[in-house]
């Protein structure tokens, strides 16, 4: 089981965090940590935390609108110091390349990468989650949980990596959104690990978390809309796709795909309503059986 470890500052976010942590155990009991910073008499606590952080699989970075600390006399803030606890943490987690998850807290923004130490201005490229108080926090925990969760693939047989990595990239226009999900959710139902944008995990660079999940994806279903055919992204997602061959035209609506991504024949769901028994959804279905890796 991964190993969780939670890094807040006390005086910006300890009633939060408490509650963040209750949620997380009840999911993976065990596997959370917080409180790195009671360090043992005598001991260097760079080298301790440092240890400590490298001791986790995933790092949840709760940042509060107090998370930069107080200023000192001088006008610089706690984490402008290079002993703050906080900071070492961090930076251990950036130079260790472990999955850190900015948790904003308490109506927080992402602080600007200009008011961070050069050392941890790589956490603003990080896919951030939000959680809210008040009727919203377990809706937010929820999502914190599901994205948690897909860290636990480190824990999986290798036969059993083999069937999750072998998924459908969707790729789409923004402005698609609603339908890209409506396909997304009726493709998870047959079995398939689908990824979109949307999935892009707190953490996570969002260009080399899309380059990843192109690259391991089985095959890549484009939706073809107006928009579409006008971005740039989706045109290159497509172009990779058909390179390595694994390009399955999918159209929302009545157009053309670009040139040169016109030989592969699509399938037309532009009257699609999101049930699994549509005939031409069921072509996707039957479409897709041929790029699923087979277990030996």
């Amino acid at each position: 089981m991964s190993k969780i470890l939670i890094s807040y500052r006390r005086e910006d976010s300890a009633d939060v965090t408490g509650r963040i942590y209750d949620r997380l155990i009840q999911v993976f009991p065990q596997s959370v940590f917080r409180d790195v910073d009671s360090i043992p008499l005598g001991v260097d606590f760079r080298t301790y935390l440092d240890e400590q952080v490298g001791k986790c699989d995933v790092f949840l970075a709760v940042i509060g609108p107090d998370w930069m600390g107080p200023k000192d006399s001088q006008g610089k803030t706690r984490l402008e110091d290079p002993r703050d606890f906080v900071r070492i943490e961090i930076e251990s987690a950036l130079k260790r390349r472990i999955p850190v998850i900015p948790v904003l807290v308490r109506g927080a923004s992402m602080p600007s990468a200009k008011n961070l130490p050069d050392s941890m201005q790589a956490l603003t490229m990080r896919n951030s989650a939000i959680v809210r108080s008040g009727p919203d926090f377990h809706h937010d925990m929820d999502q914190l949980i599901e994205f948690l969760k897909y860290y636990q693939i480190s824990d999986l047989s290798e036969r059993d990596k083999v069937k999750a990595i072998g998924s459908v990239f969707i790729s789409y226009a923004r402005e698609d959104q609603g339908r890209a999900e409506q396909l997304a959710r009726a493709i998870e139902q047959e079995g398939w690990q689908v990824w979109w944008d949307f999935k892009i995990h707190p953490g996570e660079d969002f260009d080399e978390a899309i380059a990843e999940a192109l690259k391991k994806s089985s095959c890549v279903l484009v939706l073809w809309s107006e928009r579409a055919i006008s971005s740039k992204y989706v045109k290159d997602e497509a172009r990779e796709a058909l390179e390595h061959s694994k390009l399955v035209p999918v159209f929302i609506e009545n157009v053309r795909a670009p040139l040169g991504l016109r030989a592969i024949q699509g399938v037309n769901l532009t009257d699609w309503t999101g049930s699994r028994d549509d005939p031409y959804y069921q072509l996707i279905v039957k479409g897709l059986e041929r790029f699923r890796p087979k277990l030996a």
